[in-house]
């Protein structure tokens, strides 16, 4: 799967926790910080609404798609920068 295009309401970030969020089609992808790790994960929210089956593992071609897109809609400030990489 190709993605061309985000509206800016399918993607979200929490500034204090780093925590991310993006909303394509049918998947979800969620990156977030857990035991100083940044954790990815995706779901399927049509067959799995909700989010019980983190099927990352399985699409590592959508995964590192969401990420790159995470990446570049990510504003750096200089009271927000990035702590973590994808």
């Amino acid at each position: 799967m190709k993605i061309n295009h985000i509206s800016p309401m399918d993607y979200n970030h929490v500034r204090n926790t780093f925590k991310q969020a993006l909303r394509y089609g049918r998947y979800k992808a969620l990156s977030f910080m857990r035991d100083g790790e940044v954790q990815f994960e995706l779901y399927n929210i049509e067959k799995d609404p909700g989010e019980t089956r983190n099927i990352a593992a399985y699409y590592t071609d959508i995964v590192e798609e969401m990420k790159q897109i995470m990446k570049r809609a990510y504003v750096y400030t200089d009271d927000y920068p990035r702590k973590v990489k994808h």
